[in-house]
C-alpha cells in the first residue's frame, strides 16, 4: 500500500483535524487534502471516457463563448441600433 492511501486511512479513522493530523505525520496539510480528495477526482475522471472528455472539453469552451456573447450583447447597446 502507498504512503497517500495509508495516510488518507489514518486520517479517516481519526476524529483530529485534517491540520493536527497532517502536522503529526510531518506533511502539509495541503498534501493530505490532495490525498483525502485524490479517490472522489480519479472517480470522476474514470466516469467518462477520452471522447466524452473532449466533448465535454468543447462544450463547455462552447458555452464560455455563447455566455461571453451575451455579455457583450448586454453592455453594447449599439447591436439595437440605437446609436
Amino acid at each position: 500500500m502507498c504512503l497517500a492511501r495509508s495516510v488518507v486511512e489514518l486520517f479517516g479513522s481519526s476524529d483530529r483535524p485534517r491540520a493536527e493530523v497532517a502536522t503529526s505525520l510531518g506533511i502539509s496539510d495541503g498534501s493530505l487534502a490532495t490525498w483525502v480528495q485524490q479517490p472522489e477526482r480519479d472517480e470522476v475522471s474514470n466516469a467518462l471516457d477520452a471522447d466524452e472528455r473532449t466533448a465535454l472539453a468543447r462544450l463547455s469552451k462552447e458555452s464560455r463563448e455563447v455566455k461571453m456573447g451575451h455579455e457583450f450583447r448586454r453592455s453594447d447597446p449599439s447591436h439595437l441600433g440605437c446609436w
